[in-house]
Protein backbone atom coordinates (compact mmCIF):
# COMPACT_ATOMS: atom_id res chain seq x y z
CA UNK A 1 0.00 0.00 0.00
CA UNK A 2 2.84 2.20 0.47
CA UNK A 3 2.90 2.95 -3.30
CA UNK A 4 -0.65 4.03 -3.94
CA UNK A 5 -1.35 7.57 -4.32
CA UNK A 6 -4.59 8.30 -4.48
CA UNK A 7 -5.82 10.81 -7.14
CA UNK A 8 -8.44 13.63 -6.90
CA UNK A 9 -10.16 12.33 -9.62
CA UNK A 10 -10.86 9.17 -7.74
CA UNK A 11 -12.24 10.83 -4.52
CA UNK A 12 -15.76 12.15 -3.44
CA UNK A 13 -16.58 14.62 -0.45
CA UNK A 14 -17.11 11.52 2.54
CA UNK A 15 -14.33 8.91 0.96
CA UNK A 16 -12.79 7.20 4.01
CA UNK A 17 -8.71 7.68 2.80
CA UNK A 18 -5.54 7.72 5.42
CA UNK A 19 -3.28 10.33 5.78
CA UNK A 20 -0.49 10.96 8.18
CA UNK A 21 -1.25 6.99 9.15
CA UNK A 22 -4.91 7.73 10.48
CA UNK A 23 -8.09 7.07 8.77
CA UNK A 24 -10.00 10.40 7.74
CA UNK A 25 -13.04 11.94 5.31
CA UNK A 26 -12.49 13.96 2.85
CA UNK A 27 -14.47 16.96 2.61
CA UNK A 28 -13.10 19.54 -0.30
CA UNK A 29 -11.77 18.30 -3.04
CA UNK A 30 -9.42 20.80 -6.03
CA UNK A 31 -8.49 20.30 -8.88
CA UNK A 32 -6.31 23.52 -9.55
CA UNK A 33 -4.70 23.56 -5.84
CA UNK A 34 -1.23 22.07 -5.03
CA UNK A 35 -2.82 20.51 -2.21
CA UNK A 36 -5.77 19.51 -3.68
CA UNK A 37 -7.45 16.82 -1.03
CA UNK A 38 -9.12 18.34 2.34
CA UNK A 39 -9.88 16.32 4.85
CA UNK A 40 -11.20 16.46 8.54
CA UNK A 41 -8.17 15.64 10.90
CA UNK A 42 -8.68 13.61 14.07
CA UNK A 43 -8.67 17.01 15.59
CA UNK A 44 -11.76 18.73 14.10
CA UNK A 45 -9.97 20.89 12.01
CA UNK A 46 -9.88 20.94 8.09
CA UNK A 47 -6.41 20.74 6.55
CA UNK A 48 -5.12 19.98 3.09
CA UNK A 49 -2.60 17.47 1.58
CA UNK A 50 -1.47 16.29 -1.61
CA UNK A 51 -2.18 13.22 -3.37
CA UNK A 52 0.80 11.43 -2.59
CA UNK A 53 0.15 12.06 1.30
CA UNK A 54 -3.04 10.66 0.99
CA UNK A 55 -3.34 6.67 0.79
CA UNK A 56 -6.99 4.33 0.14
CA UNK A 57 -8.19 2.46 3.45
CA UNK A 58 -7.91 -1.04 2.75
CA UNK A 59 -11.38 -3.04 2.80
CA UNK A 60 -12.03 -5.33 5.66
CA UNK A 61 -14.42 -7.78 6.57
CA UNK A 62 -15.11 -6.24 9.52
CA UNK A 63 -15.96 -2.79 7.60
CA UNK A 64 -18.34 -4.97 5.28
CA UNK A 65 -19.53 -6.38 8.27
CA UNK A 66 -20.55 -3.11 9.57
CA UNK A 67 -22.43 -1.77 6.29
CA UNK A 68 -24.35 -5.21 6.73
CA UNK A 69 -25.73 -4.39 10.20
CA UNK A 70 -26.73 -0.91 8.52
CA UNK A 71 -29.00 -2.24 6.09
CA UNK A 72 -31.24 -5.14 5.78
CA UNK A 73 -29.29 -6.02 1.97
CA UNK A 74 -31.92 -6.92 0.21
CA UNK A 75 -30.89 -6.26 -2.93
CA UNK A 76 -26.85 -6.49 -1.78
CA UNK A 77 -24.37 -8.81 -1.81
CA UNK A 78 -20.79 -9.29 -1.02
CA UNK A 79 -18.20 -11.87 -0.61
CA UNK A 80 -14.51 -12.32 -0.56
CA UNK A 81 -12.59 -14.04 -3.45
CA UNK A 82 -10.38 -16.14 -2.22
CA UNK A 83 -8.72 -16.43 -5.40
CA UNK A 84 -7.53 -12.83 -5.83
CA UNK A 85 -6.09 -11.43 -2.84
CA UNK A 86 -7.24 -8.32 -1.41
CA UNK A 87 -10.06 -8.44 -3.91
CA UNK A 88 -14.10 -8.23 -2.64
CA UNK A 89 -16.96 -9.00 -5.18
CA UNK A 90 -20.10 -6.41 -4.45
CA UNK A 91 -22.78 -7.40 -6.45
CA UNK A 92 -26.15 -5.82 -6.92
CA UNK A 93 -29.26 -7.71 -7.59
CA UNK A 94 -33.12 -7.99 -7.88
CA UNK A 95 -32.95 -4.29 -10.07
CA UNK A 96 -33.73 -4.02 -13.86
CA UNK A 97 -29.96 -4.16 -14.33
CA UNK A 98 -27.77 -6.21 -12.27
CA UNK A 99 -24.26 -5.77 -11.90
CA UNK A 100 -20.92 -6.53 -9.94
CA UNK A 101 -17.84 -4.69 -9.48
CA UNK A 102 -14.83 -5.82 -7.94
CA UNK A 103 -13.16 -3.31 -5.08
CA UNK A 104 -9.94 -3.42 -2.78
CA UNK A 105 -10.64 0.07 -0.73
CA UNK A 106 -13.23 1.29 1.20
CA UNK A 107 -13.61 4.80 -0.99
CA UNK A 108 -14.51 2.29 -4.06
CA UNK A 109 -17.01 0.65 -0.87
CA UNK A 110 -19.07 4.08 -0.72
CA UNK A 111 -18.89 4.94 -4.25
CA UNK A 112 -21.02 1.47 -5.26
CA UNK A 113 -23.05 2.13 -2.36
CA UNK A 114 -23.83 5.61 -3.60
CA UNK A 115 -24.64 3.86 -7.14
CA UNK A 116 -27.79 2.16 -5.78
CA UNK A 117 -28.61 4.55 -3.53
CA UNK A 118 -27.19 3.74 -0.31
CA UNK A 119 -26.08 6.96 0.39
CA UNK A 120 -26.67 6.89 3.48
CA UNK A 121 -24.76 3.48 4.51
CA UNK A 122 -21.90 5.02 2.73
CA UNK A 123 -21.76 8.34 5.03
CA UNK A 124 -22.06 6.41 8.02
CA UNK A 125 -19.57 3.11 7.66
CA UNK A 126 -17.51 2.76 10.64
CA UNK A 127 -13.68 2.41 9.55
Amino acid sequence: MGGIIMKVSELQIGDWVICLGDPVRVVSLSLKDDEPIGIMSPLKTIETFKEEDVKPVPLTEAIFDNACEQDDRKYVEWYFSEDKTGIWHFEITEVPDCFRIYIKYVHELQHALRLVGLSEQAKNLKV
